[in-house]
């Protein structure tokens, strides 16, 4: 029951970014029931799992991050990394693809 509420909080509770973090690079990561890790950042999604977050970090252009905390989107539960630099045009902006509000 406990981790249902937790959940539900992760699930319902809106994600809000303070305006100077607007242009900040994202990653979203989660674990699947396989144990491995897959990242979506700024370079790629990543369309095979690593066995650790670092590696999946790595390869998604986000290995030099924050700090990060719990978020759910796109039906899974995971967590959101400030890649610590700047999104460029050509970077995936992971907030406009799970409508992450600024």
């Amino acid at each position: 029951m406990k981790t249902l509420l937790i959940l539900c909080f992760l699930i319902f509770t809106p994600v809000e970014l303070k305006a100077q973090d607007a242009n900040d690079a994202l990653a979203f990561c989660w674990k699947n029931k396989q144990g491995l890790w897959w990242c979506d950042g700024p370079l790629q999604i990543l369309w095979n799992g690593a066995p650790r977050i670092k590696v999946a970090l790595v390869k998604v252009g986000c290995d030099n991050h924050k700090n990060f905390r719990p978020w759910a989107g796109n039906n899974r539960v995971g967590y959101l990394f400030n890649c610590g630099k700047d999104l460029k045009d050509f970077d995936r902006n992971i907030r406009e693809r799970y409508g992450i509000r600024n």
